[in-house]
């Protein structure tokens, strides 16, 4: 907290309370802090905003490699992945609501950001920099295809491919010991969520078996028809 510099404009923020639907149905509710990126001033607090995200083809072109090379997949999820990444331009919001407090002479104090709060124009740009960094510093190669597919070789049939959607990942790797290794030191680094075996992603469900992957957006439809 501090006083808010002269000449500095506070960007707005709110609570954001969204209900998100599991592959079983099960609901999940949750609430979140956000910065309102529209009232951020270009130049000033953002620059650069643009990060990529993988296109299905990739997705769908790692799934058709898996089951040829009898490869396992699972997914990854970033737990409050933008609160990791640092924050790129002096950025002040005002406290939350119910939460304020004053300065030892009453003055006025707002939040000083240090990380990239959900809302920001480039939090998400942040993120993805971060992410890539760490990546690449695993000895992964960027694929010259698609920015968010990253591809290691180790030894003879050792494979690693990971697909990075924002802070959602698809793993594939060549057996359960290389695959393990990937997620302990991706765990070592972020707070991570282990969903096990691909089941479901960007809303569309897999099923996993012995020479096939099954692709449904079931749910998905029926929401276009309710």
């Amino acid at each position: 907290l501090v006083p808010l510099p002269k000449g500095r404009e506070v960007v707005g923020r709110e609570w954001v309370y969204t209900v998100k639907t599991g592959p079983d149905k099960a609901e999940t509710y949750k609430a979140r802090y956000v910065a309102k990126g529209y009232s951020q001033i270009p130049g000033i607090d953002y620059h650069e905003t643009f990060s990529p995200t993988a296109r299905m083809s990739s997705i769908r072109i790692l799934l058709q490699q898996a089951i040829q090379n009898d490869m396992l997949v699972h997914q990854m999820d970033v737990k409050t992945a933008y609160l990791n990444a640092p924050i790129d331009c002096e950025i002040f919001i005002e406290q939350p609501e119910g939460y304020e407090r004053v300065g030892q002479n009453g003055e006025r104090l707002v939040c000083k950001l240090n990380k990239s709060l959900y809302g920001l124009k480039q939090s998400g740009r942040n993120w993805n920099n971060m992410l890539h960094d760490y990546v690449m510093k695993e000895s992964f190669t960027q694929s010259l295809a698609d920015p968010c597919v990253y591809i290691r070789n180790g030894g003879t049939n050792e494979c690693t491919i990971i697909i990075i959607w924002v802070d959602d990942l698809i793993i594939s790797a060549s057996h359960e010991i290389l695959l393990q290794s990937v997620k302990d030191s991706l765990s070592n680094k972020f707070r991570m969520k282990d969903l096990g075996v691909l089941s479901w992603f960007l809303g569309t469900e897999f099923k996993c078996s012995e020479g096939a992957i099954e692709m449904s957006q079931k749910q998905y439809i029926e929401k276009l028809l309710l």
